[in-house]
């Protein structure tokens, strides 16, 4: 999604964007987006070469608003299964949209990073090393944007009553209480541990989990009251002392 000074530029953006998409690739068409007559789409098929198997795709720009909603969706049951994802998204994300305040642009410095103090307790990255989405906080939906299987991520969240979530060195979620945490903590673990092989959990902390990942990287898991702890890191020993550390800096605070 992109936010425009007005709703004349955004929907001339979309068009833009649209008459873009219609040019680029082989064997490109314009597409209609059924109860979307405005949506700028486009739509294209393509053949995975290791199998053969032929893909339908569909791009999409559609003005609401000071917005542009963009969408790419891919389908290998036909056109129409994509060109129906594309609908559903549009339908769903137009009213979700309109319920959300948009900050001025003239109050942009004063957005705080950290409003409940919750970053300051995590540990975090060098600003050097930082991405754009680390060393910040998120609310329950904004999270989920970076979850694997944000369904299940979102009806895990909901009943754990994680309400903020810290991203940085470590990512930190803020439940409900301690049980709750130790829920997250259960939850996540068994998202990938039947693609994963078990590591060795953090020393002195009896209700860590670790896993070395497909891509061999290690995988860690920590609660702290009502704090559930992430990490990553290529190494099993880096990995286990982020969580140890992480958990000294939620129960010092």
């Amino acid at each position: 999604m992109l936010r425009f000074a007005d709703a004349g530029v955004a929907s001339a953006a979309a068009a833009e964007f649209g008459d873009i998409a219609a040019k680029t690739g082989e064997g490109v068409q314009r597409a209609q987006i059924p109860g979307h007559p405005d949506a700028q789409a486009a739509s294209y098929t393509q053949t995975e070469g290791s199998t053969g198997r032929r893909w339908s795709a569909v791009r999409a720009f559609t003005a609401h608003g000071p917005y542009v909603f963009m969408q790419l969706a891919q389908a290998v049951d036909g056109m129409d299964a994509a060109v129906g994802l594309v609908a559903k998204t549009i339908d769903l994300q137009g009213p979700t949209i309109d319920k959300f305040r948009a900050t001025d642009p003239s109050e942009f410095a004063d957005i705080s990073l950290d409003p409940t103090g919750l970053l300051a307790r995590t540990l975090p990255v060098p600003e050097k090393e930082a991405t754009t989405i680390q060393n910040t906080t998120y609310e329950q939906r904004g999270a989920l944007q970076f979850q694997s299987d944000p369904a299940r991520s979102a009806t895990l969240f909901t009943d754990t009553g994680t309400d903020l979530v810290a991203m940085a060195k470590t990512n930190v979620y803020q439940t409900k209480d301690p049980a709750s945490a130790a829920k997250i903590v259960g939850g996540f673990f068994a998202e990938l541990q039947s693609t994963s092989q078990p590591a060795k959990p953090v020393n002195n902390l009896p209700d860590s989990r670790c896993l070395q990942l497909e891509d061999k990287s290690f995988y860690c898991l920590g609660a702290a009251d009502r704090y559930a702890i992430e990490t990553t890191s290529d190494k099993l020993l880096d990995a286990q002392q982020q969580v140890a550390a992480q958990y000294a800096m939620l129960l010092s605070g």
